[in-house]
């Protein structure tokens, strides 16, 4: 089971999802949890990686 919430977490962040976003999707209680376990996807492969524009 675990492994499609994982799969799902990664496509989502791959396709243009935010982590803020991702974070409600999966219910964590803190955005601490959703980086720790997906934040290791690297900036470049994820269209939006930050809510905030610069």
């Amino acid at each position: 089971m675990h492994d499609l919430r994982h799969s799902f977490a990664y496509n989502y962040l791959l396709n243009g999802g935010e982590m803020y976003q991702l974070q409600a999707i999966l219910g964590h209680k803190s955005i601490k949890m959703t980086v720790d376990l997906y934040g290791k996807l690297q900036a470049q492969d994820i269209k939006n990686p930050s809510p905030y524009k610069f």
